[in-house]
């Protein structure tokens, strides 16, 4: 029982990514726009650097994990453009429909992180006491978040049948 429960979670979740992710496909096709080649270059760079240390984790020296980042990096940029024009989209849509993330509504996002991490709301706040810019991006991604579920509410959403 608790299997079968945890692969019907599983792929409601799958679902859902897939949803989300055709969803800021459409949108981009739709709005196309010019993306700072800066912010994109940034995003390369952390994508590189958080795959560097997922690489060395498992054990790859760093000659190898160089072969992999290059033989990687057209589609690392790819991946930076997507997310770089995404969050520019989901921050645009949120401003032009005042969506916002603050007081009780960011704590009870906090509890729910703290508890996917096992730790407690106090961990995560006296982490984000000591980190503003770790918890001015919590906050950011929950604003995307709750503008993302904007747009799936307002979608007309069509089975590919």
């Amino acid at each position: 029982d608790k299997a079968r429960q945890h692969l019907v979670k599983q792929k409601t979740e799958e679902a859902d990514r897939k949803l989300r992710s055709e969803l800021i496909k459409v949108i981009a096709e739709k709005n196309p726009f010019e993306v700072p080649q800066s912010l994109v270059e940034s995003q390369t760079r952390a994508l590189i650097q958080d795959w560097y240390q997922e690489l060395k984790q498992q054990g790859l020296d760093e000659k190898m994990i160089e072969s992999a980042v290059m033989s990687e990096l057209k589609n690392l940029q790819g991946r930076a453009l997507e997310q770089v024009k995404s969050s520019l989209l989901l921050e645009s849509i949120a401003t032009a429909e005042k969506i916002t993330v603050e007081g009780e509504e960011l704590q009870n996002e906090m509890k729910t992180f703290a508890a996917s991490m096992r730790a407690t709301p106090e961990q995560l706040q006296e982490h984000y006491a000591k980190n503003p810019r770790a918890l001015e991006d919590f906050a950011f991604r929950v604003r995307q978040e709750k503008t993302l579920k904007f747009l799936l509410d307002k979608a007309k959403i069509k089975s590919k049948s």
